[in-house]
């Protein structure tokens, strides 16, 4: 007589499912997170109740950084401290649906907000930003296309780890860069006067993002890294 519930025979028959429904899962607690602090955030600044596709956008952008983010801090963490394999392998599953969300905020920016970020003129305007965001999108990218066996074998572990641990970190120091770009005067408005008493949630992401960095430089200079 079979033992257990269908959804356990199911993981155990399909583990891979298991980690893709379980990153999505994270992903869509992690929008709605965002959206929630954004909505109240913009009720404390003007006394109004806005929901809003600009501000679902926004909840989108700082979930697929946070995904990507906690892929690589899984990396990192795994060199220092013995983590269950059932719970490391989550980083690569992380890190694709962070592209994936990634991807979700570059579409509807460029083409369903175009009040927003009219385009090219907007481009134009914020050459520099812009830039930093394409060259960082690209690079993660670059990332989830070598995400299988098959270009694993083609490259050759120890020149994939190379190009995934590179690209990574290279396109999380753009993304900081490019949130803090964007951000700046904002955050220092906010410095000043604490109103809304919320910050705007680019500035825990981009100390996030530092915190992974930082992590990642401590792994080097361990001696850690393989």
């Amino acid at each position: 007589m079979p033992s257990g519930s269908g959804s356990e025979r199911t993981n155990t028959k399909h583990p891979t499912l298991r980690f893709w429904l379980g990153s999505i899962h994270f992903a869509a607690d992690a929008v709605l997170v965002a959206f929630v602090y954004y909505i109240v955030r913009d009720f404390l600044k003007d006394g109004n109740w806005k929901i809003t596709p600009y501000l679902l956008n926004k909840a989108v952008a700082n979930a697929a950084f946070l995904l990507i983010g906690l892929s690589m801090l899984l990396a990192s963490l795994g060199r220092f401290r013995r983590i269950a394999p059932n719970r490391l392998v989550f980083k690569k599953y992380l890190g694709v649906v962070g592209f994936g969300l990634a991807a979700l905020h570059a579409l509807t920016s460029h083409l369903a907000l175009r009040a927003k970020f009219p385009w090219p003129a907007w481009t134009r305007q914020n050459w520099e930003t812009a830039l930093l965001g394409f060259a960082a999108f690209a690079l993660f990218a670059a990332m989830a296309a070598v995400s299988n066996r098959q270009a694993t074998e083609l490259m050759g572990g120890a020149a994939w780890r190379r190009f995934l641990s590179a690209a990574g970190y290279l396109g999380a120091l753009l993304v900081i860069v490019h949130a803090s770009w964007l951000k700046w005067p904002s955050w220092l408005n906010w410095v000043k006067t604490f109103d809304p008493w919320l910050p705007s949630l680019s500035l825990p992401m981009v100390l996030f993002g530092l915190a992974v960095l930082a992590a990642r430089l401590a792994v080097r200079l361990s001696g850690t890294e393989k």
